[in-house]
């Protein structure tokens, strides 16, 4: 599959990932993981579109949101609790909003589930009951 012009860009991009989305300890690296997060992690397009629902009583589902975004989350609806079930990651990803969940004094649980795959019995009764007991909203 590397041959493949889809092979050599999953490549290209696994390495930009190695080298640039695992780190936010510096003014460069910061930079550097923000580039990974827009262009890389696709948070430039998650900037037009929310995809943000209300699934019952102070429940809400959304892609992954900004550092903007949880922060009018937690000032609009008194956001506490975010499940991430992109699951606990070194990308950028997860280390920009787990620097703003700390900082907001929101709690952030990771549960890692596949975005192609039905889970399994065992992470859909673990997803249940966190949904269950997780402070809201």
């Amino acid at each position: 599959m590397r041959n493949t012009l889809k092979g050599r860009l999953l490549a290209w991009q696994q390495q930009l990932t190695i080298r640039i989305g695992g780190d936010i300890s510096t003014p460069e690296a910061r930079r550097a993981a923000g580039w990974h997060y827009n262009w890389i992690d696709h948070g430039i397009l998650r900037l037009l579109w929310r995809n943000l629902h209300r699934l019952g009583p102070q429940v809400y589902r959304s892609n992954q949101p900004s550092a903007r975004q949880l922060a009018a989350l937690h000032d609009k609806i008194g956001l506490k609790t975010v499940l991430n079930l992109r699951g606990l990651s070194v990308q950028s990803f997860h280390l920009f909003e787990a620097e703003i969940c700390q900082s907001l004094g929101i709690s952030l649980v990771d549960l890692s589930l596949s975005a192609s795959r039905a889970p399994s019995k065992a992470q859909f009764k673990i997803l249940l009951d966190l949904l269950q007991t997780l402070p809201r909203p």
